[in-house]
């Protein structure tokens, strides 16, 4: 009798997985069909997904699932593509003043950075605090760059409106030869997977190559 219970137990719980899989896999063919109907292409991988278009401007969302994590929790999405050659900004949340005037080049911040950005950490070192915009958008969001001017040049009002219509917890950054639109948490549902792809190609309009 106690075997049969098991039996049942374990019966129970593969069926659970099978439903599981069989929804995900659901959601993942309806996102791919809805990317699809865009003309772009959907590339499934094994910790995540990529989004390319198949003309055009070559751009990239991609959203990478962090290891040990499921679907609805730790991931993060980011679309880019390539801009002119410039400084480096980064435009995010509102940051206390001490963060905001920390040291970005120290190896206690470049360890931090390290582990959100990988490699890329380093381009950050020089980066401060710039004031630009409008009072609104200092009140929302920080602005780093290594120099005024290119904050200055960076924060174009196109950007700035279309910053202040969005969401806060969008990170931007511009590297040196390309333009990120950072998000740490995933986007799956495929009208918010569009939204971001329509903001990021809304504020790189001024910095495309």
């Amino acid at each position: 009798m106690e075997f049969l219970g098991f039996l049942v137990c374990g019966v129970i719980v593969l069926c659970l997985i099978a439903a599981v899989f069989f929804i995900q896999a659901k959601k993942d063919a309806a996102r791919a069909e809805a990317m699809r109907s865009r003309g772009w292409r959907y590339i499934k991988g094994t910790r995540g997904f990529e989004i390319v278009p198949k003309e055009g401007v070559p751009w990239s969302l991609t959203l990478v699932k962090n290891k040990g994590k499921s679907q609805s929790q730790s991931a993060t999405t980011s679309w880019q593509v390539p801009a002119r050659s410039s400084g480096v900004v980064l435009v995010g949340p509102k940051l206390p003043s001490a963060l905001a005037n920390m040291n970005f080049g120290g190896s206690m911040a470049q360890f931090l950075l390290r582990a959100l950005l990988g490699e890329d950490a380093g381009d950050l070192a020089d980066i401060k605090e710039m004031q630009t915009g409008s009072f609104a958008l200092q009140e929302r969001f920080t602005v780093l760059a290594e120099t005024q001017a290119d904050a200055d040049t960076f924060v174009t009002p196109a950007l700035e409106e279309a910053l202040l219509s969005t969401l806060d917890g969008t990170i931007i950054l511009k590297w040196r030869d390309r333009l990120q639109v950072r998000l740490n948490r995933g986007v799956w549902k495929p009208q918010e997977l569009v939204d971001l792809v329509e903001f990021g190609q809304r504020i790189s309009r001024d910095h495309q190559v």
